[in-house]
Parts: structure tokens; C-alpha cells; sequence
């Protein structure tokens, strides 16, 4: 380590940009798939150590507002869902297994 202090925030922008170019690569990929593909390993795996070297005050900023916050709604619909899928194929482990991988 470089035994500087990096700002929290800075950290944390620079993290939210990188899943932003993430997000606009994985896009651009439908349409142009070799073209983006060089880029977006590189950004890929930018964002992989920027998230793998932050600290836990990084972490507390991004989940302020701003940040990427989890969706209850969400979470609860999908859980629902699974639960549904579940009862549906009671017994069959295979089609559960599978299921796990979407």
C-alpha cells in the first residue's frame, strides 16, 4: 500500500463511474460486440480492483443516496417468484438446479 489516504467519496465516484461505463459497454456489446469487447475487459476489470482494494469507509459511501441501494420491492417480487417456481416443481431437483443458474 502507498500509505496515502484516498477520499472516501473520490473512491466511491470513481467506483459508481466505472459500473456506469460498465453498464453503457454491456450495451454497446449487443450492437457491436467485437468493437466494445477489448474496452470492456478493461473496464471490467478496473472495477473489479477498485472494489476489491476499498475499505469499508468507501463501502458506507456507496450506500448513501446516489449509490446503488437494493430494491425491496424487488427482492420480495423475486422471492416470491421463486417460491412460486418452487411448489410448482416440487420434487424435481433437476429443474430447481437449473433453475439456480438464471
Amino acid at each position: 500500500m502507498s500509505g496515502l489516504a484516498t477520499d472516501p467519496k473520490a473512491y466511491a465516484d470513481v467506483v459508481r463511474k466505472l459500473e456506469k461505463a460498465q453498464a453503457l459497454l454491456e450495451e454497446a456489446a449487443k450492437t457491436d460486440p467485437k468493437g466494445a469487447e477489448r474496452l470492456e475487459q478493461s473496464v471490467s476489470a478496473s472495477l473489479f480492483w477498485a472494489r476489491r482494494f476499498s475499505s469499508v469507509n468507501v463501502a458506507k459511501e456507496l450506500g448513501k443516496p446516489g449509490g446503488k441501494t437494493p430494491d425491496a420491492g424487488g427482492a420480495e417480487a423475486a422471492f416470491k417468484k421463486a417460491e412460486e417456481f418452487e411448489k410448482a416443481q416440487q420434487g424435481d431437483d433437476y429443474a430447481a438446479a437449473l433453475r439456480w443458474f438464471q
